[in-house]
């Protein structure tokens, strides 16, 4: 359960880092704690993303939510992802996919819907495109 923790724990400095980058964060969200974390972590995430090649952190799929782990799989953070899409995920997608006992949502070969999967990279890259 600690592990779980401190992967979300993790997955949100990375939110944080990519919405203070974007210049994502309203003026009356802003905190002095939000402020000091972001500083805290500022020079560990510009190190590791030192290599990226888009000037722009919303062309980053973990932006959306949507990461590429080991072994070629994906893993999706639907709380994520439902704040920063164009178009949210209904009712029933939130359910299903909140059904998880891990930090992200991974599709599974077994279940054909699960491979709509797709439907968001394709999303993703449109909106890559678009700009």
């Amino acid at each position: 359960m600690k592990k779980n923790r401190n992967a979300r724990k993790e997955l949100l400095d990375l939110y944080l880092y990519l919405d203070f980058k974007h210049d994502d964060i309203f003026e009356e969200e802003l905190t002095p704690e939000l402020v000091e974390r972001f500083n805290s972590i500022k020079d560990k995430y510009d190190k590791k993303f030192e290599n990226r090649m888009f000037d722009n952190e919303c062309y980053w799929t973990e932006y959306y939510g949507l990461f590429k782990l080991d072994g070629g799989k994906i893993g999706i953070d639907p709380k994520r992802m439902n704040t920063k899409l164009y178009h949210p995920f209904t009712k029933k997608q939130l359910e299903i996919m909140n059904r998880r006992n891990t930090t992200y949502f991974h599709p599974k070969k077994k279940k054909e819907d699960d491979y709509f999967v797709n439907c968001f990279v394709h999303e993703i890259d449109e909106i890559i495109y678009a700009f």
